[in-house]
Formats: structure tokens, sequence, C-alpha cells
């Protein structure tokens, strides 16, 4: 057995690797869109997804010679909620305006950009909002959601080589690699 992401006790966790691709999506806001004022939206503070994507986000924020405001740093659910309550403080002048919201999953995303549409603050114009784990929904949006596309196809293979490890000690792993006819295979 083995979990994908959240520990379990007595279970090994396969992690996935998203680390570049968070710290991407922290150099697109600071590079591409020169923004300087930065608020981080990330899931539930005792998931240790949500912590890992938090650290690295804050990391790069600060390797790009940035600081965060601790107001800027929130805890959310992973889900659309989070969001609204979140454009509501932001609207409401209970946090600093950010000049972006990097959310640490399209849903919450989502649900920001439609709360700040309702009390009159424009995205993009007005405050930058990205996602991650590039959702279908997120690129459908009213205002489609810029997002990264987690990296599930490498954890998913690490979790069947992790088994078949166990299965068939002897067996040869092969790497994944691309492929433009099933998008994914596994061959040398």
């Amino acid at each position: 057995m083995c979990t994908l992401e959240i520990p379990i006790e007595g279970i090994h966790c396969i992690k996935s690797n998203n680390e570049n691709l968070l710290r991407e999506t922290c150099r697109h806001v600071i590079k591409q869109h020169g923004k300087k004022k930065i608020c981080i939206l990330t899931g539930p503070e005792e998931n240790t997804v949500a912590v890992d994507r938090l650290n690295i986000f804050i990391d790069e924020i600060r390797k790009n010679g940035l600081d965060i405001l601790p107001e800027h740093i929130v805890y959310g659910d992973f889900w659309y909620f989070s969001g609204d309550a979140l454009a509501d403080r932001i609207a409401d002048g209970e946090i600093p305006r950010p000049d972006a919201v990097i959310c640490a999953s399209d849903h919450m995303a989502i649900g920001l950009e439609g709360r700040l549409a309702e009390r009159g603050i424009n995205v993009p114009e007005d405050i930058i909002v990205v996602g991650f784990d590039a959702t279908d929904e997120g690129a459908s949006n009213p205002v489609s959601i810029t997002s990264y596309e987690a990296n599930d196809v490498q954890l998913g293979a690490d979790a069947v080589d992790y088994l078949r490890s166990h299965i068939e000690p002897d067996a040869e792993l092969l790497p994944l690699c691309p492929d433009s006819d099933d998008m994914f295979h596994r061959g040398a």
C-alpha cells in the first residue's frame, strides 16, 4: 500500500514534485507582471500539501527580493469558499489590498475571482489571481484563471513503481517518457 501526498501513519507516502511549477508561478507574477504585494491563499494549516506549497511560494517570493506581509499568508480549504472569504476580507479592507493573489488551487482562485467581481474589484485589472492544478473549470471560468498543471502523471507513475518494486522486486522500472501518441508511456 501507499498513499498519495497525504501521510497516513504506517503507510508509505508518495509525494509529488511540484516545486519547480510552484516557483514558476511566483516568478510569473513577479517578473511577467511586475507585482510586488503578493498574497498567498493555501489550504488548511494542518494539511501537509498546503504547508509545502506555502513554504515554496514564500521562499521563491523572498528569493526574488520581495517580502510578504503576515496578513497576506492565508489558510483556506482548497475550495471555493476560501476564495470567497478572502475576497470579502480584501474588499472590506480587513487586509491590505495585494497586487496579486497566488492560490494553491484553481477552486480557491475561481471563488476569489468571482467574489472580487461581485465586490467591484476586477481581475486581472485590479488584482491578478493565479491558481494551481490547471482545471478545466478554471480555463472556462468567465475570467479564465492562469494556472499551472500539477505533476500528477509523475506522482501516479511513482506510486506504480513503488507498488511494482514490492510485487516484482527484480523487475526493471522504466522511466516515464512523453509520447505524442498517448501523452505518456513508460519506455526507454
